[in-house]
């Protein structure tokens, strides 16, 4: 082979391997954002608030995703828990889940879900000012069409919230 034609072929490796590693970190980036979309984290955000003994805990649920009432309605879905921890210990909390509402994802009966806003109160057992505090929900978020996202759990530092007017 010609001196000229091997050269000319080693350019054409280079500019494939060029053309290859440019796809493939473009592929890696894509791949990263479809993954974060497909979080359950994603489409639900949790924040909680404090005054004195009540924690106010809210759970914000993207349009069109939902998230699985508690107690679940079927034993393979995931129902949402919340709990409120403090160092990384658990304290009585004293939750009341409401209901959900009923939604038909064609499973033959319909489902009980959250969607929009979900807020919960509890009263700590005991006045607990000088730990901070974290509020913790696990979630599976799905959308009406059927798909369900793996389930995530979030959390949030518990805010001190003076004006908060928590009944």
């Amino acid at each position: 082979m010609p001196a000229s034609t091997r050269g000319d072929s080693n350019e054409d490796i280079v500019d494939l391997y060029s053309q290859s590693e440019a796809l493939t970190k473009q592929a890696e980036i894509d791949n990263s954002a479809q993954t974060r979309q497909m979080s359950s984290s994603n489409h639900v955000e949790l924040s909680a608030y404090r005054e004195g003994d009540a924690v106010r805990i809210e759970l914000e649920i993207k349009t069109p995703w939902h998230i699985n009432a508690n107690p679940a309605s079927l034993d393979f879905l995931i129902p949402t828990e919340v709990e409120v921890m403090a160092n990384g210990v658990r304290l009585p909390a004293n939750l009341s889940y409401p209901a959900g509402d009923e939604i038909d994802v064609g499973l033959g009966d319909p489902i009980r879900v959250y969607t929009g806003q979900l807020e919960l109160i509890t009263n700590l057992a005991a006045r607990d000012n000088d730990r901070p505090l974290k509020a913790q929900a696990r979630v599976q978020a799905c959308n009406d069409s059927g798909l369900c996202l793996p389930p995530s759990t979030l959390s949030a530092s518990v805010v001190d919230s003076a004006q908060s007017s928590l009944p």
